[in-house]
């Protein structure tokens, strides 16, 4: 697959990580546009969870976890991805690993001050 570029967004309960697009974002139309075709290809023949998600505003890209990564919420990151599928007992699923995941863009969100707990 091609890389792309794209925002980290969280950690979701699961530990797998949250990317997103905003369709408004001149930067981020490219990669709004391929997760959206992807997702509109998809939808219909998955019977599980599919792991990119997309709404006309904006479009998500949920991957397992790689310990090798470290992610900042807000910093633009270009990932190299593999996409596999697979059907267990009937179902059809879609999983996303991050092979490589580079930093282009250090986040600009103020996080606070850590403090001890």
């Amino acid at each position: 697959m091609t890389p792309i570029t794209i925002k980290f967004q969280k950690v979701d309960q699961y530990k797998n990580l949250i990317f997103i697009a905003k369709s408004e974002m001149p930067e981020e139309q490219e990669t709004f546009k391929r997760l959206t075709n992807f997702h509109n290809t998809h939808k219909d023949e998955i019977t599980t969870f599919l792991p990119i998600y997309a709404t006309p505003i904006y479009a998500t890209l949920r991957c397992k976890p790689n310990p090798k990564f470290q992610h900042e919420e807000g910093a633009i990151y270009t990932l190299d991805l593999s996409i596999r599928k697979k059907k267990h007992e009937e179902k059809n699923y879609i999983h996303i690993y991050i092979n490589k995941s580079t930093l282009v863009k250090k986040s600009n969100l103020d996080l606070g001050e850590l403090i001890e707990f």
